[in-house]
C-alpha cells in the first residue's frame, strides 16, 4: 500500500534536511539514499524502517520516500512524502506509518496531516519546477552572504542557516 504527503514548511532546507536525517536515524531507519540537485535546492530521500512489534500489532516495514524543494522566492521548504508498506502483518500495520509521519512533523514543528491516497501531481511539478532554477536567479533572490561560513542565506533571515552567525543588515 501507499500513502502520501504534502508539506510546506517555514524552514531552511540544510535545517529541514538535517533534522529529518537525525529523526530517522533515532527511529531505527536505513537511509537507503540521497539525491541532491546542481542547483542544492531540490533533494531527495529514501529511508527504510525495519519490522517492529507494537501494542497495536505488527508492521513488516515502510519505505519512506521524500522530495525536498526550497523555493527561495517565498523562502519555503516544499516536503512531498510518500510511503510504501505492507497492509500484512497483525493487528493495525498502517498505524506504524501514520505515526511516524506524524512524529516526524511534530519534528518539523508543523501541524500533521492525515496521508492521502492520492498523488497531487501539482504539489509534484511545482517541487520539479525547483531542481530547474537557475543558479544565477538564486543569487539574485538570495542576497546575504555569511562573512563567516560564505552561505547565501535568504534576505529575511537574520541568522546564517549554516553557521548561526548573525548577518549584516
Amino acid at each position: 500500500m501507499k500513502r502520501y504527503g504534502y508539506y510546506a514548511i517555514n524552514l531552511s532546507l540544510e535545517d529541514t534536511w538535517n533534522r529529518t536525517l537525525v529523526f530517522f536515524e533515532n527511529h531505527k531507519s536505513k537511509i537507503e539514499d540521497q539525491y541532491f540537485s546542481t542547483n542544492n535546492l531540490y533533494r531527495k530521500l529514501r529511508i527504510r524502517h525495519g519490522f517492529s512489534v507494537h501494542i497495536y500489532g505488527t508492521a513488516y516495514g515502510e519505505t519512506y520516500e521524500m522530495i525536498f524543494g526550497y523555493n527561495p522566492s517565498d523562502s519555503t521548504t516544499y516536503v512531498s512524502v510518500s510511503v510504501k508498506y505492507s497492509n500484512f502483518g497483525k493487528g493495525f500495520p498502517s498505524k506504524v506509518p501514520k505515526d511516524m509521519v506524524k512524529e516526524w512533523a511534530y519534528e518539523m514543528d508543523i501541524t500533521p496531516m492525515k496521508l492521502v491516497r492520492e498523488i497531487d501531481d501539482n504539489f509534484l511539478a511545482n517541487l520539479d519546477k525547483i531542481q530547474e532554477i537557475p543558479l544565477q536567479q538564486i543569487a539574485n533572490l538570495s542576497n546575504k552572504f555569511c562573512a563567516m561560513c560564505g552561505e547565501a542565506n535568504s534576505k529575511k533571515d537574520t541568522f546564517c542557516v549554516s553557521c548561526g552567525t548573525q548577518l549584516d543588515t
